[in-house]
C-alpha cells in the first residue's frame, strides 16, 4: 500500500516512481574540468556512502548507495550540458542525458543557474527533479571550488565544498522539498530543519540525514 508521503514525493520529483525495492545508485559523471580529479570527485560523492550506511541501520534495508564515477553515457546530446533553461526545459525523458532506471546521475553543467540564490547568482548546485539529475554548476568552479566563495563560508560553511551539499540535494531527488519557501501544492515531504535543511541553524558544517529524515524517507520508499 502506498503512503501518503509517497505520493506526496512522487508529485515533486520524477525518479520517485522507479523505486522497486534496489537502491537508488548515484553515479558521477566525468565531464568536470580538467583540474577536477577522480580523487575529488570521490570526495564530493563519498556522504552519499555515508547516507547508505546511516539509512540502513536505522531502517534495515538500503534506499540509495554511492556509485562510482562514470564517462558520459553514450547517447548524450551535444552540449547537453551548456545551457541550464534548456537542459531543466528538455531532459524529462533522458533524452539529452541517457540515464537507466534507478540511476541517479551528478554532473558539471557549464552554465549558471539564472535563478538568483544570493546576492553574488545562482546556486552551485541543483536538483534536477525533472531529470534524476544532480548539477554542480558553473559557479562551483570559481571561487567556491576553492572556498572563498562569500556564499558559503565561515557560519555557511555547510554550503561550501566540504559541507555535504549532495545530500541535501540528492533529497529533493527523493522527493523532499524545503519546508518554508516551496508550496505544498508542488507536492514533496518537507524536510526537517537543521540538519539536512539549513544546518547552520543548529551549527552544523555539513548537512546530513536526522532520524526524522530518515523515518520520512522509509515512509517514502517503504521496504518491498
Amino acid at each position: 500500500m502506498l503512503t501518503d508521503e509517497h505520493r506526496v514525493a512522487r508529485k515533486y520529483s520524477k525518479i520517485v516512481a522507479e523505486w522497486n525495492g534496489t537502491p537508488f545508485r548515484v553515479d558521477m559523471i566525468r565531464n568536470f574540468p580538467e583540474f577536477v580529479t577522480d580523487r575529488d570527485l570521490y570526495e564530493q560523492l563519498e556522504p552519499i556512502s555515508v547516507l547508505s550506511k546511516q539509512v540502513e541501520d536505522q531502517i534495515g534495508y538500503s534506499i540509495v548507495e554511492m556509485g562510482t564515477i562514470i564517462d558520459v553515457p553514450v547517447g548524450a546530446v551535444h552540449r547537453w550540458n551548456e545551457d541550464f533553461e534548456y537542459y531543466w526545459n528538455n531532459d524529462s525523458g533522458s533524452n539529452l542525458l541517457p540515464r537507466e532506471p534507478g540511476q541517479i546521475l551528478v554532473f558539471y553543467m557549464n552554465d549558471d543557474n539564472p535563478r538568483r540564490w544570493d546576492q553574488f547568482g545562482g546556486s552551485p548546485h541543483s536538483a534536477h527533479i525533472c531529470c534524476g539529475t544532480i548539477s554542480y554548476n558553473k559557479r562551483t568552479m570559481g571561487r567556491w571550488w576553492r572556498d572563498e566563495d562569500p556564499c558559503c563560508v565561515d557560519e555557511n560553511s555547510a554550503n561550501g565544498r566540504y559541507g555535504h551539499v549532495i545530500v541535501h540535494e540528492l533529497f529533493h531527488l527523493l522527493g523532499f522539498r524545503h519546508p518554508d519557501d516551496e508550496p505544498p501544492e508542488l507536492g514533496g515531504v518537507p524536510m526537517c530543519e537543521g540538519h539536512l535543511y539549513r544546518p547552520w541553524t543548529i551549527g552544523a558544517s555539513r548537512h546530513s540525514a536526522s532520524r526524522e529524515d530518515i523515518e520520512l524517507l522509509r515512509r517514502v520508499f517503504p521496504e518491498k
